[in-house]
């Protein structure tokens, strides 16, 4: 399979100026895809462990040397991907289903590559990645093994992920007052990871690659590098 570079497409990647800010706000909010596009400052506060972390295992996986490109797959999360971006010598794709969100992404970040594609066209193309992220996405999936080995096809060394880690996220809703009808369970959570709930999965899908799974406020952080 070839291997993505820098040779991106740069037509994909021009922002469409036709409208303004708040117009592209304004139809993200009708859109039932809307998502905070900053973090708050307190919850900045309490990703900070999480953050230290995905730096940590960053540099880790950057200390080997073999990391040039990495694609983060539906990136929601931008107070994760404003974090990751800082990583300057690596070239970096961001993709995401919604067309909204990535008209959005490009209008907020014009100097960040950003298209709107899924895993299966990526996988179509034969290109593959040095790395692949993917956060806080696959407990909204019906059938996250499905993803994962689509992950699989797309990064030739390293995947890192991140899930929320129940009971504990669960129970953190509980204490704010939020969904206390289902228990803390978010709405639209399909899977509930524990520790080993989540070891057990990424083992069964990712067989030829070896796993690390930690702990880290709330979330569940897992590494697979390809053996």
């Amino acid at each position: 399979m070839e291997s993505y570079s820098s040779e991106i497409n740069s037509d994909k990647n021009q922002l469409d100026m036709s409208l303004s800010r708040s117009e592209i706000v304004k139809s993200l909010k009708n859109d039932r895809d809307f998502f905070d596009h900053k973090c708050s400052r307190l919850k900045k506060l309490f990703l900070v462990p999480f953050f230290n972390h995905i730096n940590a295992c960053l540099d880790d996986i950057k200390s080997s040397g073999k990391v040039k490109n990495s694609i983060d797959i539906w990136c929601g999360k931008w107070c994760i991907t404003e974090y990751i971006q800082t990583y300057t010598d690596i070239t970096w794709l961001w993709i995401d289903i919604s067309e909204n969100k990535i008209r959005f992404a490009k209008h907020m970040y014009p100097h960040m590559r950003f298209e709107k594609t899924d895993c299966e066209d990526i996988v179509s193309l034969w290109k593959t990645f040095d790395l692949l992220i993917c956060t806080e996405v696959l407990e909204h999936q019906e059938h996250p093994e499905k993803l994962l080995s689509l992950f699989d096809k797309i990064s030739d060394k390293y995947i890192l992920l991140s899930v929320p880690h129940e009971p504990y996220r669960s129970r953190s809703n509980l204490m704010r007052g939020k969904y206390i009808s289902r228990w803390g369970t978010t709405p639209d959570h399909k899977q509930k990871y524990t520790k080993s709930s989540f070891q057990k999965t990424l083992n069964d899908t990712l067989p030829w690659r070896e796993i690390n799974v930690q702990s880290k406020w709330f979330r569940l952080i897992a590494i697979a590098k390809k053996l």
